[in-house]
């Protein structure tokens, strides 16, 4: 067997099922998603602990928080049926 028949042997072999990447792949973005979200949740305490002269208003803080709770539930919606999806084809 010559060189470039062996690279064209092996480059039409898959290493991983795709399926199953992808599945370990959406398993990791939904293990994120806590870290994430207190993450997001940590970054306005930050401002707590710094003396400015001017605090940031409450509203707006209140609405980051909120917007970032609305933010992980839109990601954990998107991941979920995903997951499901492929737990119900194997």
């Amino acid at each position: 067997m010559s060189d470039t028949d062996q690279k064209s042997e092996t480059s039409s072999t898959q290493f991983l099922d795709i399926k199953s990447y992808r599945q370990k792949r959406l398993k990791d973005a939904a293990m994120l998603l806590p870290l994430l979200g207190g993450l997001l949740f940590l970054f306005p305490l930050v401002y707590l602990f710094i003396a400015y002269d001017t605090p940031g208003s409450p509203g707006a803080t209140a609405i980051y928080l909120f917007s970032a709770w609305l933010i992980l539930i839109l990601c954990a919606a998107y991941l979920a049926p995903r997951m499901q999806a492929g737990k119900n084809n194997d």
